[in-house]
């Protein structure tokens, strides 16, 4: 719940909407802006009893990087057959 809260007050405006425009029709949806949805989560939540991790083996920081080197190497390999 702390994670959640941190990310609700440096969470851009168009996320915020994104939120209240998925949820805004489920019944007593206070709205990501109102205090009272911390309540209306914790009333909701349930324990996950799967997860899915398409890279267990590395962390989200890795898999950027990683996309961050492929896409280099496909534009030199662009440049090079030019």
């Amino acid at each position: 719940m702390v994670a959640l809260s941190n990310t609700s007050r440096i969470s851009p405006h168009w996320f915020r909407n994104l939120i209240d425009n998925e949820f805004q029709d489920c019944e007593g949806y206070p709205g990501v802006r109102s205090p009272q949805i911390w309540n209306y989560i914790a009333q909701y939540q349930s324990e996950a009893i799967v997860f899915y991790s398409a890279y267990p083996n590395v962390t989200v920081k890795q898999v950027w990087k990683g996309q961050r080197v492929l896409k280099a190497f496909e534009q030199l390999l662009d440049e090079a057959s030019s």
